[in-house]
């Protein structure tokens, strides 16, 4: 919580906060305190650059290059004191060249004001402190220096370069960036064709077993047939700052037909079958914000192929434009959704990515 003025809610200024809030209605205003963090934008790339740099810069003693990157910070963020540890970094720098006014100065900045570690803006750090040790424990510091006490605190400060942000099923990478550590079910809709080209709807259920594997099961129901999948995506490589990445994945399908009539499938034709594929992946990041994918599936029966531009627009939305089997498209991607219109068959397509 936050006062008008960006100053954090404490025990000092409770009383402040409850006039403003009864001033606007006892209505918090939440979409206004939150970080505008959606939007993906080259100058993330260039912040979390400078901040990488400031922790190199005090790593290496070199405190003086900490102001010069702090301020192109600003320059870039203007937000940066409230959602990052910012004005920490610069209180520290300060007690370590013994400018202890200053460092007070900005020590106090950080307690007031500042609301975690990382800013959200810095694309891959979001959750890397997941329990606010780190922020907790450079409170603390910043606290006991403010209240008198200039015990010298050590801290370690890890180099962080930046990331491209990776949106959800994008070709060559397991998961998002944003969730990469994170062991948990996950669970979407899927869309697609049955082998008679009709409409399915299905359920996705994933979860991540390791950092470079995953589980998923999908069941899918047409008016034709039943589907279920099991695929177990491999991250056979990925570079530490996700410029490049190659995904494999195989998997095991078995499908129950309802219709008996096999007039449409003559020489194949089988209530129920199981047969596998798999499906290969590659990514690479042009720029900050800006990825070429290809895939290629292949399945008895079925292989397709995808190579496509993405630009990233919010966190889990990206323009594409490519070709696809014989379709050249341009269109929406959105976590493993994708809606795009085909330019030279002028026809919409609408599907969901299993992997």
């Amino acid at each position: 919580m936050r006062l008008n003025s960006g100053k954090l809610v404490d025990s000092t200024n409770l009383n402040d906060f409850r006039i403003e809030l009864a001033g606007e209605g006892n209505h918090y205003p939440f979409s206004l305190r939150k970080e505008p963090s959606v939007l993906l934008k080259r100058s993330d790339w260039t912040m979390a650059t400078y901040f990488n740099a400031i922790h190199a810069a005090i790593t290496n003693k070199d405190y003086n290059q900490v102001f010069a990157y702090a301020r192109s910070i600003r320059s870039i963020y203007p937000q940066a004191d409230l959602f990052s540890n910012l004005t920490f970094l610069e209180g520290y720098t300060f007690e370590q060249l013994g400018l202890n006014t200053e460092a007070k100065k900005s020590y106090t900045r950080f307690l007031n004001n500042s609301s975690q570690t990382y800013s959200r803006l810095q694309r891959g750090y979001e959750n890397a402190d997941p329990n606010d040790s780190i922020y907790l424990e450079q409170r603390n510091a910043a606290r006991q220096f403010v209240n008198g006490n200039r015990a010298l605190h050590v801290f370690n400060f890890p180099p962080i370069p930046p990331k491209h942000y990776v949106i959800p099923n994008q070709p060559g990478f397991l998961t998002a960036t944003s969730t990469l550590s994170k062991k948990r079910l996950s669970a979407g809709l899927t869309l697609g064709r049955d082998y008679r080209d009709d409409l399915s709807l299905g359920l996705r259920l994933s979860r991540p077993l390791t950092t470079s594997t995953q589980l998923v099961v999908q069941a899918d129901v047409s008016r034709n047939a039943m589907e279920g999948t099991l695929g177990l995506p491999l991250q056979l490589y990925r570079t530490e700052n996700n410029s490049f990445g190659i995904k494999l994945s195989p998997f095991l399908t078995y499908c129950y037909r309802y219709d008996t009539n096999p007039a449409a499938d003559e020489v194949t034709y089988q209530r129920s079958y199981v047969n596998g594929g798999f499906q290969v992946s590659a990514g690479y990041f042009l720029l900050p914000n800006v990825s070429i994918g290809g895939v290629y599936f292949l399945q008895p029966g079925k292989n397709s192929y995808d190579l496509s531009l993405y630009w990233g627009l919010l966190d889990n939305l990206a323009l594409k434009a490519g070709v696809k089997d014989k379709d050249i498209l341009v269109g929406f991607f959105l976590s493993g959704w994708e809606i795009s219109w085909s330019l030279n068959h002028q026809r919409l397509l609408l599907t969901s990515t299993l992997f």
